[in-house]
């Protein structure tokens, strides 16, 4: 029997191989990165507005944000044991608080896996967040 941790990770895992291909070391000449984007500027979009605003958000946006959107909602649903003949917007339009914190829950789950798999295999976020690198200039 899996983890919770270990069938997250699994699901994200045949989510991105679905979505971006068999070889990870392509997915960089695709929209992943796009993709990436969305996923880190969800986070802070459910901190600040909610779930179901920052799912809503997310579907408004590009392809890739509409692709995570759509895959952030499939994957929660069956975390949570609902399968996705229905969405995770609607969940949160018929449910009460509980859901909505578990739910919550579950979503950032999700997104932490998707976004590590994607940046383990090198894949960098087109959206301005600043390099990683730890690269000083040089002063003269």
């Amino acid at each position: 029997m899996l983890m919770l941790e270990q069938e997250c990770s699994r699901l994200a895992w045949d989510k991105l191989i679905n979505n971006f291909g068999e070889n990870p070391e392509h997915w960089q000449d695709t929209n992943a990165s796009e993709y990436l984007g969305a996923l880190k500027k969800t986070p802070a979009r459910i901190h600040t507005c909610g779930l179901g605003q920052a799912l809503a958000f997310l579907r408004r946006g590009e392809r890739p944000a509409q692709q995570a959107q759509t895959d952030i909602s499939n994957l929660t649903l069956l975390l949570l044991g609902i399968g996705t003949n229905v969405t995770l917007l609607d969940m949160l339009r018929q449910n009460d608080t509980d859901f909505w914190f578990l739910a919550t829950d579950e979503t950032m789950r999700v997104i932490t896996w998707l976004a590590r798999y994607l940046e383990g295999e090198g894949v960098k976020s087109k959206h301005g967040e600043e390099d990683d690198t730890d690269e000083q200039n040089e002063v003269d």
